[in-house]
């Protein structure tokens, strides 16, 4: 997959779908126009899936202008590494985001951990 080549729709598609990486601390690219809010912008269009009238009204832009400013955040953090494909063998179909807590089988140690704590006074029997 060409990253460089995707649109933004695309490749919000491909983050929500795990098919490529989304940085954690998404960068702030300063020298950008609305470099302040750019990375809060991109968040919530390609990581919580808003659209652009949506993010446009809770920042007070026009649709087009939020649309010009995640573009330009799109296309500067993938020219940097920032965005990147994963591959396709590290995607588990239909895996957990988090795996279920597995019950672990502990040793009876009760006996002489009771004993070893009454011998140190931690114990009143």
């Amino acid at each position: 997959m060409d990253l460089t080549t995707l649109q933004s729709h695309e490749l919000r598609e491909a983050v929500r779908t795990n098919r490529v990486s989304f940085p954690s601390q998404a960068p702030a690219w300063e020298k950008q126009s609305r470099g302040d809010i750019q990375w809060r912008l991109a968040v919530l269009y390609f990581v919580r899936g808003w659209s652009l009238f949506d993010i446009a009204h809770r920042y007070g832009l026009s649709r087009e202008r939020a649309g010009q400013i995640v573009r330009a955040w799109r296309i500067l953090s993938v020219k940097h590494g920032y965005i990147q494909e994963i591959p396709i063998g590290e995607i588990t179909a239909n895996a957990p985001a988090y795996p279920s807590a597995m019950p672990i089988a502990l040793p009876d140690l009760l006996p002489a951990d009771h004993a070893m704590n009454a011998a140190q006074g931690l114990y009143t029997a």
